[in-house]
């Protein structure tokens, strides 16, 4: 066997080691496309969920439609939505500004909080704590009730922000409210 001295001609045609060029920037592989697109997805699943006070609102509306399909009481259902209505104005502004608030000025207030819209029947939230019997389609005004919650303003922009203090009371929960039992209805 031959040994090649370092000055053959084979040696001389043998290169250095060439290092691959640093991969690019753009366009990123297909898992950072998924990663971008799981945060995108998160941001605007945060952005868009209700706050606490309405999901709990909301909730309560549903156990209102629950007593009303056991006991099929109008007047009653309008009673509690009534209420519920009350402690979200309160959620939202001072109670000052909503407490006194009857007829059509508490009409406006809703629209005003809901940005233009009300639960209807606007006419059956004024005359139907007065009337021994309410005619009211049930379903169609909780649904619309269930509208004006998730409509409703949040606490925290600035025309919801007047008479409140400190972040505290806008994270505070929704007041507690008992719906009139069965015997203080027939009262």
């Amino acid at each position: 066997m031959q040994q090649l001295e370092p000055d053959s001609a084979l040696a001389g045609l043998l290169r250095d080691i060439h290092l691959p060029q640093a991969p690019a920037w753009w366009p990123p592989r297909p898992g950072w496309w998924l990663v971008a697109l799981v945060l995108l997805a998160a941001a605007l699943w945060w952005l868009r969920r209700l706050p606490a006070w309405k999901r709990e609102a909301l909730a309560r509306l549903k156990s209102a439609e629950a007593a009303y399909a056991l006991h099929g009481d109008a007047a009653r259902l309008l009673a509690d939505i009534s209420v519920l209505l009350r402690v979200c104005a309160l959620r939202l502004r001072s109670r000052a500004e909503v407490a006194g608030l009857t007829g059509q000025a508490w009409i406006e207030c809703l629209r005003e909080l809901g940005r233009g819209a009300c639960p209807a029947p606007a006419q059956a939230l004024i005359e139907g704590a007065y009337r021994k019997r309410v005619e009211l389609d049930a379903t169609v005004f909780a649904r619309s009730v269930a509208a004006w919650i998730r409509r409703a303003r949040s606490p925290g922009s600035p025309a919801a922000m007047r008479g409140r203090s400190n972040a505290a009371q806008r994270n505070a929960p929704v007041e507690r409210y008992e719906p009139r039992a069965a015997a203080d209805s027939t009262r």
